[in-house]
């Protein structure tokens, strides 16, 4: 399993890591967008 840092459109320093599925490791490259989750119920486009 491949694994990305995403830096999110909110006040906090630094990137979070995610895992990235084997079916859409190849569309994961630097700069594209990606939905991710953060907390328990919210998700954030960056």
């Amino acid at each position: 399993m491949k694994q990305i840092n995403v830096i999110l459109p909110l006040p906090l320093n630094g990137e979070f890591t995610y895992a990235v599925p084997d079916g859409l490791a190849d569309k994961a490259k630097p700069g594209c967008r990606v939905l991710v989750p953060l907390g328990k119920s919210r998700r954030y486009v960056a």
